[in-house]
Formats: structure tokens, C-alpha cells, sequence
């Protein structure tokens, strides 16, 4: 993104371009449409003996977290461990934010903190070149419109004993055909319009489907045979396309559900 920026700046000489792309940038994260794998940090581990007593290191974290499940689970000596930042409580400390990828692959109520990652990792060196010509960039990112990301509630059974992160409820009050907001799943406009909104959620859910079987078929291509196998190579970047498409898929049964509801029709 810094490099991309520079490029902008030289070719065109126009700050405002510079300011548009970086704020489309911003809007992904903030919508959800950037790819977990390019959020994963990964640190080297040094050993549980090189760190100091109390030492906040993410990847110290991560390993004492797996260690207390299984004793052999802690990671080699100069390994690279990948983590990413959540969402959390306010007030809650950062090192207690640190999740592995697995983690959030697994879990659809934990989200990345794209906050942190916008204002403690991409803000500060792009401010370090761009304050040289006047811009803050914390100031492009303060006066921006906010887009929330809109994640329907899933009603998997294994997630309707977890407690999620704030963000995860949110998209419970909004329109399940059109975003907007609503308390009863569908808005009063969309519940007076019943064949454009069935026909719109209708095609939602053949998109969910569709991309998740076409996900799985380069799953199943680069296994050699239809397998039902976990991938667990989380260099795998099909792997955070395949997370994705599954969890749009877990929305179909709470769509459904909302239109035999308030429209009386079944999907």
C-alpha cells in the first residue's frame, strides 16, 4: 500500500488521488472485503527460556495459550508463528486480542481488528512519508464515512452458545435483502415489496453457493479427489476464500428463516 501510494504521488503529482486510494483501501478492511491472509502477521519464536518473565509478545501469547491444551504443541525453535489482532471489549489489553488465523477461520464470531490494524500498522509509515508534504493521514481516516461490516446472524449450531465480539450482533439489526436498518430481519420496504425481495434474496443465496462449490473444487482439484479433509495450510490463500464462502453459507438457513417469517414464503 506504501508503495502503491508513492507510485501515485510521482506519476501524477495530485495528493487527492493519493487521499482516494488510500481511503478505498481503508473501506475494504472496513467492510470486511480484505482477505484474512493479508492481515496474518508472523514472528519468529525464540524459545519460552529468551523471552523475559511477563514479556507481551504476541507469538509468547499464542504458545503459552497452547500449551496449557497440549505440551507438545509449542512451536520450533526460529519458527515463524502467524497471528492476527480481534475485535474485543474495550479496555481489554492488546495482547490478550492476539488469535491465530485457525482461530478465526473456525470461529465466525471473531472478527480482525481493522481499526488496529489501520492506525498502529498502515497509518504510521505512510504518515512518516506523507507528513514531508503536509498530509495526516490520521485525518483522511478520522473524517471518513464508516461502512460496517454486514454479516447476517448465523444460526449454526456451533455458534449459538458462544458469546461474540459487538460487531457480530450489530448485523442483526439490519435488512437481510437490503442492509438497511431494521429490528425484524427484513425492512418495511422490502417486506411490502415480497417478489422483488424473495427474488433478490434468492439470488444471494445462489451466489453463496455457487462460490462455495467452485472454492471447493480447487480444494478437491489440489487434493487429487472429492475429499471432506480440513486443508490446514494456512499459506494457502484458497484456504481464506473457502473460510469466507463457508461462512456466507451458514447465512442461507437465517435467511430462509427470516422470509418464511415475515413474507410467509419458503426459499
Amino acid at each position: 500500500m506504501l508503495e502503491k501510494s508513492l507510485k501515485i504521488l510521482f506519476d501524477t503529482s495530485d495528493v487527492s488521488l493519493v487521499r482516494k486510494y488510500v481511503l478505498r483501501q481503508f473501506t475494504k478492511l472496513l467492510s470486511g472485503r480484505i482477505s484474512l491472509q493479508d492481515l496474518t502477521f508472523a514472528k519468529e519464536y525464540r524459545g519460552a527460556s529468551n523471552y523475559r518473565p511477563g514479556a507481551c509478545v504476541p507469538v509468547l501469547e499464542l504458545t503459552r495459550k497452547w500449551l496449557t491444551v497440549d505440551k507438545r504443541s509449542e512451536p520450533r525453535h526460529g519458527e515463524r508463528v502467524p497471528y492476527v489482532i480481534v475485535n474485543g471489549p474495550p479496555g481489554l489489553p492488546l495482547i490478550k486480542l492476539v488469535r491465530s488465523p485457525r482461530e478465526l477461520l473456525s470461529d465466525s464470531s471473531l472478527f480482525p481488528n481493522v481499526t488496529y490494524y489501520i492506525t498502529r500498522a498502515i497509518i504510521p509509515p505512510l504518515n512518516r512519508c506523507f507528513t514531508l508534504i503536509g498530509a495526516d493521514l490520521n485525518v483522511w481516516f478520522n473524517n471518513m464515512p464508516r461502512k460496517q461490516i454486514h454479516f447476517l446472524n448465523n444460526v449454526t449450531p456451533d455458534s449459538t452458545n458462544k458469546k461474540g465480539a459487538i460487531s457480530h450482533y450489530f448485523a442483526t439489526t439490519n435488512c437481510v435483502a437490503c442492509n438497511k436498518k431494521s429490528q425484524q430481519g427484513l425492512c418495511a420496504e422490502c417486506s411490502n415489496s415480497p417478489q422483488e425481495t424473495v427474488t433478490v434474496l434468492q439470488n444471494k443465496i445462489r451466489l453463496w453457493e455457487r462460490s462455495f462449490h467452485e472454492i471447493s473444487r480447487i480444494c478437491d482439484s489440489c487434493a487429487g479427489h472429492p475429499t471432506n479433509m480440513q486443508c490446514i495450510s494456512l499459506d494457502c490463500p484458497v484456504l481464506y476464500h473457502l473460510a469466507k464462502a463457508n461462512k456466507d453459507l451458514q447465512q442461507i438457513t437465517y435467511v430462509k428463516q427470516v422470509t418464511s417469517t415475515a413474507l410467509n414464503i419458503e426459499l
